[in-house]
């Protein structure tokens, strides 16, 4: 038996909030475990020098990651849910919510939990 579970990205272009801000970006994180009910795990995260940070959300669910380019004002994010109830993009909404992009961009790959998958 094979279960599928989608990894989504979302790019964030030209945020107007700042991206250097570690608690910032851990509440929006939270902001969008809590707009679809994930349970929060445990957090880390990385300060870097000259600029830049990463946080990561453990889900009982999976995960929530986001990574900046400051001097870009560029944000990535990587989210896996496993539970198909959830809606990634109401997570996606509240994070934006909270980090103001200019444009985002976002994708999904189908990620085949089991067995090989067949060939497509």
């Amino acid at each position: 038996m094979t279960a599928r579970v989608d990894t989504f990205g979302l790019e964030f272009y030209g945020c107007r909030a700042s991206l250097d801000d570690a608690d910032l970006l851990e509440e929006a994180l939270l902001a969008g475990a809590a707009a679809v009910g994930a349970t929060v795990v445990n957090t880390a995260r990385a300060i870097y020098q000259p600029h830049g940070v990463t946080v990561c959300l453990l889900l009982a669910e999976s995960h929530i990651i986001i990574a900046t380019w400051p001097e870009h004002g560029y944000a990535n994010i990587n989210l896996m849910l496993c539970n198909n109830d959830m809606d990634p993009k109401q997570v996606g909404a509240a994070i934006a919510e909270r980090l103001q992009p200019a444009q985002t961009r976002t994708w999904a790959t189908a990620q085949h939990i089991g067995p090989t998958p067949p060939a497509e």
